[in-house]
């Protein structure tokens, strides 16, 4: 499927989010609402995913994982045990790798006629269950926050591609661009009083409102060229990032004991990680264009041995069936 220059900006604008969030993480400094606003980037990433869909490869999870070692090891300054441990840390790769796994499934229980009944069970799951501990009632009933359903999780992430998924099926996206004018600053509102989870409903609405506008822009064609050679870099820009955010937190330090204000701070923190991720990716970038013979080739084989896999899976499972 061709990029949408325009998702794409969006794209990178949520990895600067992510980076202004981890800028803004020191106890010291950070001001609540900043964080809670930020932290949606990460559920409209995956919601990005979702409308577009993440057929299930071999060679996508590959390439997945082999981005991820590389980025660890470059973070580990090549030290493979301090490597190891920095990607076991990758909770957003990992969530990611699993959400394309059972992104095959979604797409295959999800119809037009059951989309509702198959899908809202999981998003109550995860969009209003973690949040009832936080609300006056529902607190007093001490009810337990389950590990699956905390924001560090792949089923947030899942949870977020489910509703793009039924968000496309239905035309969502076709909604009128003065509705979204009026209902992002809500949003917006509720998430800086304390709506500050991935998995919160605010999040997935707010991603779902960004996007929409997002979708109806049209980039002219410079920047369009610009936003999407920067863009394949994007998933890089948090693997490299997140390992590194006691150095975010030192910039900002730094500009506060000189007597800046914080949030140009964080900006500043913010900028100068995403631009120097994006610049240390840059030889990951060209390494994978010189070798893409290489590695097409190489994809195409283990994409080839999966199909003759299921194949003969299938072919076995067929006999057995006629047999009995």
């Amino acid at each position: 499927m061709k990029r949408n220059a325009s998702i794409e900006l969006f794209r990178l604008l949520l990895m600067f989010g992510i980076c202004l969030l981890h800028s803004a993480i020191n106890p010291g400094y950070s001001r609540a609402w900043f964080i809670n606003i930020t932290c949606f980037c990460v559920t409209a990433f995956a919601f990005i995913s979702g409308y577009y869909g993440a057929s299930f490869r071999p060679s996508k999870i590959v390439r997945l994982v082999g981005t991820g070692v590389i980025c660890a090891l470059i973070c580990g300054r090549g030290n493979i045990s301090r490597a190891w441990g920095i990607y076991g840390g990758y909770w957003f790769l990992h969530a990611y790798v699993l959400m394309m796994c059972l992104a095959p499934l979604v797409d295959g229980a999800i119809s037009r006629k059951g989309a509702i009944a198959v899908a809202m069970p999981l998003l109550v799951a995860v969009f209003v269950w973690g949040d009832l501990p936080s609300l006056p009632f529902f607190s007093r009933l001490n009810i337990p926050v389950t590990p699956g359903l905390e924001a560090y999780s792949g089923l947030t992430l899942l949870g977020a591609y489910v509703a793009a998924r039924i968000y496309r099926l239905y035309g969502l996206e076709r909604m009128r661009g003065r509705w979204v004018v009026v209902i992002i600053p809500i949003l917006v509102c509720f998430a800086a009083l304390g709506m500050n989870e991935y998995n919160n409903i605010v999040a997935l609405f707010l991603s779902a409102m960004f996007f929409t506008a997002f979708d109806k822009i049209r980039l002219p064609s410079w920047l369009s060229r610009v936003v999407l050679i920067l863009s394949p870099s994007v998933f890089a820009i948090y693997l490299l990032h997140q390992p590194e955010i006691d150095f975010e937190v030192g910039i900002v330090r730094s500009w506060i004991d000189r007597g800046c204000n914080i949030y140009i701070a964080y900006f500043a923190a913010a900028l100068t990680v995403f631009f120097l991720a994006m610049a240390v990716d840059l030889p990951r970038r060209v390494a994978a264009w010189l070798m893409r013979p290489i590695l097409v080739r190489a994809y195409a084989l283990i994409d080839g041995c999966y199909d003759n896999v299921l194949a003969w899976i299938d072919g076995a499972l067929g006999k057995i069936g006629s047999e009995s």
